[in-house]
């Protein structure tokens, strides 16, 4: 089992590959600076795709997602079902629809079974016992929250001693009103890696998770700080973890550390590794 957190600047990529091989791709974004593409690369594997889980319908999230769409086979994808292909195009009124929010909208209106009169119909999205893995997904649905960020996909990755979510751009009032949930706690407690909600920017820290949760270590997707809202101190909410074999981190970012690959260890734990 392998989880990658891919570089891709202020933009959202990451893959989990289950034991049995399948493979969960959670966002598209790319690198511009590099090249990277989430195509590319799986491409190279075996250009399958049996999930893809999008958390936020902001570009940054959906950047390579036309050339994903175009190269592999998506086997079945996973979205805020709550919301329907219209609302997407309401909420992007303002900023209008980049190519990769235009892909998604496409791919949900495409859906087997979809219905225009009735498209908020569910879609199964990836199974709890998926390869080996147990995964969950959670979301908010309007009028509870009516803001993208609010309304992001959480997902739970737990396989051996790998517990981890990525909360996509969630916003610290979306996690208040998930921690009145139970089960989402339940979830939440076990978390031992937690992705930076919103690329570590302030508007998705929300303290009150770390009352729950206590994780070895904090991963921040994004480029170079620019912005005050970027410098926010989660290093006090980790354990830390043994780093390089010299130093003990408690948090690593894509715009430090590059591409990070976490695997599982036989005792029980996990392993990060930079780049590769």
């Amino acid at each position: 089992m392998e989880v990658h957190i891919f570089d891709v600047e202020h933009g959202s990529c990451s893959a989990v590959i289950a034991p049995s091989g399948k493979l969960l791709l959670i966002d598209a974004g790319h690198n511009n600076t590099t090249g990277w593409r989430p195509s590319t690369w799986i491409a190279a594997r075996r250009g399958l795709v049996e999930n893809l889980t999008i958390t936020n319908f902001d570009e940054d999230h959906l950047t390579d997602l036309p050339n994903v769409r175009r190269v592999c086979q998506i086997t079945s994808f996973t979205v805020n079902w709550s919301l329907s292909p219209d609302w997407i195009r309401r909420a992007k009124l303002v900023q209008g629809m980049g190519p990769g929010v235009r892909a998604v909208v496409e791919m949900m209106e495409q859906r087997p079974g979809y219905d225009p009169r009735n498209p908020l119909r569910l879609s199964p999205g990836v199974p709890s016992d998926w390869g080996g893995c147990r995964i969950e997904c959670f979301y908010h649905a309007p009028p509870q929250f009516t803001d993208e960020n609010g309304l992001s996909v959480v997902t739970f990755v737990h396989y051996a001693g790998i517990r981890m979510v990525f909360p996509g751009d969630l916003t610290a009032a979306a996690w208040r009103a998930f921690l009145v949930n139970p089960t989402f706690r339940a979830w939440l407690s076990q978390t031992n890696i937690l992705m930076a909600s919103h690329h570590g920017r302030r508007d998705g820290f929300c303290p009150e998770v770390f009352d729950v949760c206590r994780p070895y270590v904090i991963i921040i997707s994004d480029q170079s700080v620019m912005h005050d809202t970027q410098v926010v101190d989660y290093s006090q909410h980790a354990i830390g973890i043994r780093w390089n074999q010299t130093e003990s981190r408690r948090v690593l970012s894509t715009r430090r550390d590059g591409k990070l690959a976490i695997t599982p260890t036989s005792g029980g734990s996990f392993w990060i590794q930079a780049g590769g």
